[in-house]
């Protein structure tokens, strides 16, 4: 089961990364011509160092993004999504790996 929600994580991911590299003029691009797309997630035990990670790596080869993690800890990873979605600061481009929908449906977005 855990293998198949990583699987469907990292499809939802790529197809988040394409339509963001989509919107390329609305995003700001670095020096080095890549759009940076910022994400947030709870962390993850099997990511040691995201920098490095050989997934991220590749999806950032294949769409031309440079991608950027705050990892959320676990424990309170949905209450700290909450805040920033409540106060409006400091928002990531998208929030990943929550595994629900009522995290984003009570903020009516």
């Amino acid at each position: 089961m855990n293998r198949k929600k990583s699987i469907m994580a990292g499809a939802l991911l790529l197809a988040i990364l394409s339509g963001v590299a989509a919107c390329d003029s609305a995003v700001a691009e670095p020096e080095d011509n890549r759009i940076t797309v910022r994400l947030a997630a709870p962390q993850n035990a099997y990511v040691e160092d995201f920098d490095t990670n050989l997934y991220k790596l590749w999806l950032e080869e294949q769409t031309g993004l440079k991608i950027e993690m705050t990892w959320l800890p676990v424990e309170d990873a949905e209450r700290s999504a909450m805040i920033a979605l409540t106060t409006g600061k400091d928002l990531p481009d998208a929030y990943i790996g929550f595994g629900t929908y009522s995290l984003f449906s009570s903020q009516n977005l």
